[in-house]
């Protein structure tokens, strides 16, 4: 397989790769041809990808895959592979997409991590995704981490899997703001999650710092409002009748073994 960038946005950074015939027809019945999924960016990614792949041998198409394509494609080939309802050849061609996902998925890393593209691993929750960067080499320090059902976003730091949106599931949550981890280690990996988790529509996580400034700001507030009301301004009638009211934020005790980083 040949690696191609190309910053035209229908031609994304990835490898050069084909679908079998058989799968190419069991996707071109499904709505991700039809742009109904584009509200998923990796499925308006794959559709992209196919209108622009070009015509290999038979009825197969050739086009550049990014991490997202070759994600969305290993999908609906796994729902092929085990449908009720199918031929000799799309079976042949959904097992043959899937033995060579490995190879392309390991390929299409190691040609972002050279042009400092940030890596994602998608799981179907947050502790499969905890328990892989526990026990697979392939997810390495910096790597994102998403976790879509339950909208969350993240990275690994070192051993630990963070998240850095509101919902952080069976990953780490945030106690300090996440670009000031290891000394500003991570902002790349950081700046990256913050993107994906906006592209996809999931809330970011605040941190006791964050909690800190809302104390800071409460307390202001509340103090402007007595001395407009001790001096007989239009609040002081209002201040009297209502229940003293005071910003919070829920938070926990941070995890022993991770001392004041996460929780």
């Amino acid at each position: 397989m040949n690696s191609n960038h190309n910053s035209d946005n229908a031609q994304p950074l990835g490898i050069s790769t084909v679908v079998a015939g058989a799968l190419v027809e069991f996707l071109e019945g499904t709505q991700l041809v039809t742009g109904t999924e584009d509200a998923d960016p990796a499925s308006r990614a794959t559709r992209i990808a196919l209108e622009t792949s070009t015509a290999g041998r038979g009825n197969s198409r050739v086009f550049t895959a990014s991490l997202d394509v070759i994600e969305v494609i290993t999908e609906y080939a796994e729902t092929l592979l085990y449908a009720d309802e199918r031929s000799r050849d799309e079976e042949r061609a959904a097992r043959g997409w899937l033995a060579r996902v490995p190879k392309m998925r390991s390929e299409v890393r190691r040609l972002y991590r050279a042009n400092g593209k940030a890596v994602v691993h998608r799981f179907t929750s947050t502790r499969s995704a905890y328990d892989a960067t526990q026990t697979r080499d392939d997810i390495e320090d910096g790597d994102l981490l998403l976790i879509e059902r339950e909208q969350v976003v993240g990275f690994l730091n070192s051993a630990w899997p963070v998240a850095i949106t509101e919902q952080h599931g069976e990953l780490h949550g945030l106690k300090v703001p996440a670009r000031e981890i290891e000394d500003g280690m991570y902002v790349a990996s950081v700046d990256a999650a913050e993107r994906l988790a906006a592209r996809l529509g999931f809330a970011l996580a605040q941190t006791s710092a964050d909690s800190e400034g809302a104390g800071e700001l409460a307390e202001a507030v509340t103090a402007v409002e007595q001395s407009e009301a001790a001096d007989g301004t239009w609040r002081r009638e209002w201040i009297g009748a209502e229940p003293s009211q005071q910003l919070t934020l829920d938070g926990t005790e941070p995890d022993g073994q991770q001392g004041a980083l996460f929780t």
